[in-house]
């Protein structure tokens, strides 16, 4: 997905969150934390991570249910730590294909945390908010995700619950979809005789986040979607192309579905 892309590259923002194993995170100290916590979190639907590579001196708490973030030092017992609620933020949901904010649909995931930290400037963190939404038609399927990256702010040293602020809202995430490509005897008798690859055409594409080529370094995201079309026939037809989103802070979502749409039309391969 961005690089920690959304999921890292070249000066990428993203530092991903590496779970750890029950014998590495007692349960019993998880229960403990939970319980600490206002509101408690669920510990049957909490894991504990810590960031991939480079330790800072915390454990990442992720509780599904709600969803919420605590973040508590890696040593302590019994102190409750920094958390974050986002259990009544309301999700902007929306792809490069159109804008979608629905108040229920079956089809739409509950929102997850990304198991990442997405860094703004030199003090300045973010965690992306995502959702997803399956989608069916004759012949094929798939499924997009949209994310909204929202700043962790912090009370000084406080411990405690801790407010949080949309940073970027509704950005495509990821998507993939698969479509038909047999349709009579003779695909089904090519795929079996190796001249085709398969019976289905797919399409993924992913977010690499990126800081802007201008300093300081920790200056404004760069956006870049990647798609990557595979064949059912042949890789010759297998197509791959890189198509930039400058996603603006506060830009609304009029203005968002007019840009986006050009991107179709100016993409390279």
């Amino acid at each position: 997905m961005v690089g920690t892309s959304a999921h890292a590259g070249t000066h990428a923002p993203g530092v991903a969150l590496r779970p750890l194993s029950r014998t590495q995170f007692d349960t019993s100290r998880l229960v403990s934390l939970c319980q600490l916590q206002t509101p408690a979190c669920d510990a049957s639907a909490t894991k504990a991570y810590v960031r991939n590579k480079v330790d800072d001196g915390f454990v990442y708490l992720i509780d599904t249910s709600k969803p919420m973030l605590i973040r508590v030092k890696r040593q302590a017992k019994n102190e409750a730590g920094r958390s974050w609620n986002f259990a009544e933020h309301v999700p902007t949901f929306q792809t490069l294909e159109y804008i979608y904010q629905p108040d229920q649909d079956p089809w739409l995931s509950k929102p997850e945390i990304y198991p990442a930290l997405y860094q703004l400037d030199a003090n300045r963190w973010a965690i992306a908010l995502t959702q997803s939404k399956r989608f069916m038609y004759s012949g094929g399927g798939g499924l997009n995700e949209a994310a909204d990256f929202l700043e962790l702010l912090t009370n000084g040293d406080r411990p405690g619950p801790s407010e949080f602020k949309p940073v970027y809202l509704g950005v495509p995430f990821s998507s993939s979809n698969f479509t038909r490509a047999c349709f009579n005897k003779k695909d089904h008798a090519d795929l079996i005789h190796h001249r085709r690859l398969s019976c289905h055409d797919e399409k993924s594409t992913y977010l690499k986040i990126g800081f802007a080529d201008t300093p300081p370094l920790h200056g404004p995201w760069r956006f870049t979607w990647h798609s990557f079309y595979q064949s059912s026939v042949s890789t010759k037809e297998n197509v791959k192309r890189r198509m930039p989103l400058d996603i603006k802070v506060d830009e609304d979502l009029k203005t968002i579905d007019r840009r986006l749409a050009t991107y179709f039309v100016n993409s390279q391969r």
